[in-house]
C-alpha cells in the first residue's frame, strides 16, 4: 500500500507571511487623548480637534492642560459691554 501526495497541492506560491501576520494581529486604535495630542502637535486648534473627534472643546482643553479662568472671561465680558452702547 502506498500513499502519494502531489507537491503541487502543497505549495502556495502566493503565500505571504507578512500578510498572514497582519490578518492575525489585532488592530490597535489610539485613545482619544492620544489622537488629541497628535492633532495638537500638528498645529490643529482645540476647536477643530474637538470637532474632528466629536468631543467637547473642554475635553480637548483638559487633555492638553489648557485652563481658562472664569474671572478673566467675566472681566473680558465686562470690558466689552462697557465699549458697547445702545442708544435709543
Amino acid at each position: 500500500m502506498s500513499l502519494s501526495i502531489s507537491a503541487a497541492n502543497l505549495s502556495n506560491a502566493s503565500y505571504d507571511p507578512a500578510e498572514d501576520a497582519a490578518r492575525k494581529a489585532p488592530a490597535i486604535k489610539p485613545t482619544t487623548t492620544q489622537e488629541i495630542h497628535t492633532l495638537a502637535s500638528s498645529g490643529q486648534p482645540a476647536a477643530l480637534i474637538a470637532s474632528s473627534l466629536g468631543v467637547p472643546v473642554s475635553q480637548v482643553d483638559a487633555d492638553l492642560g489648557i485652563t481658562t479662568s472664569s474671572t478673566s472671561q467675566a472681566s473680558a465680558l465686562v470690558a466689552l459691554s462697557g465699549r458697547l452702547s445702545v442708544q435709543a
